[in-house]
């Protein structure tokens, strides 16, 4: 193996590797969409799968109380209309 023989063989790596990164943004990127165009995965705090309030509803089943959590760790009892 000659040293042209080594560099051609890195560079062909190094674009597969990069193939591989870009195809994998785009698959997360698309099915990022379809989940915010879907609403999968929002609750009543939510708008919408594109306005996301960023909060968390939990039940408490002994007592039938919701709390709401953000992603920060703060709780909060939730108020009926």
């Amino acid at each position: 193996m000659t040293q042209k023989d080594g560099y051609e063989f890195a560079k062909g790596f190094i674009k597969v590797i990069a193939d591989v990164c870009i195809l994998f943004i785009l698959i997360v990127f698309a099915f990022k969409i379809i989940r915010n165009q879907l609403s999968i995965g929002t609750d009543d705090s939510d708008k919408d799968g594109w306005n996301r309030s960023e909060l968390r509803v939990h039940l408490d089943s002994k007592t039938g109380i919701e709390y709401l959590s953000t992603k920060e760790g703060g709780l909060i009892r939730r108020e009926s209309k």
